[in-house]
């Protein structure tokens, strides 16, 4: 569980944490764009779906959220990406039917990527304030972390 408290407003993911080395074997994995596909969508962690709960309204990468629960998921790619918001919740993260999720969809926002100096071993999500009612949440795993910036709605 990554959470946090920003301004007024407590945000709080839960999500499951992957590792690098194939459970089975031990042998290290590539993660991004081939465990996890480019351009394909992943549940963002592992085993049920990542779930965001904020207290109180946020916009999230340009995208107004009432305060709730939402489900996250991401769409990776070698420059950026594109973070899933599904108002439903309590599913397991796999498969993704899009055709039937699109109706749960309430947006797509944009994801930043950057290289991890240090290689993660195990799926890592953070909440970062960055002001008094701002922060960032980060997705970072391997050699990446993904990023969207959010803020709390006045």
């Amino acid at each position: 569980m990554a959470e946090a408290a920003v301004g007024e407003n407590h945000i709080k993911i839960t999500y499951g944490r992957p590792h690098t080395k194939d459970p089975k074997t031990g042998e290290p994995r590539t993660i991004w764009g081939g465990l996890v596909p480019y351009g394909a969508v992943w549940r963002t962690g592992a085993n049920e779906a990542t779930v965001l709960a904020t207290e109180k309204p946020i916009v999230l990468g340009g995208q107004a959220l009432a305060a709730g629960k939402y489900s996250l998921f991401t769409v990776p790619t070698a420059t950026g990406g594109e973070l899933i918001i599904n108002r439903k919740t309590g599913q397991w993260g796999i498969p993704y039917r899009e055709a039937e999720e699109k109706a749960n969809e309430i947006a797509r926002v944009a994801l930043s990527r950057a290289d991890e100096t240090t290689a993660l071993e195990q799926f890592t999500i953070s909440i970062t304030p960055t002001g008094p009612s701002a922060g960032t949440i980060k997705f970072a795993w391997a050699d990446a972390v993904y990023s969207v910036d959010f803020k709390n709605q006045e």
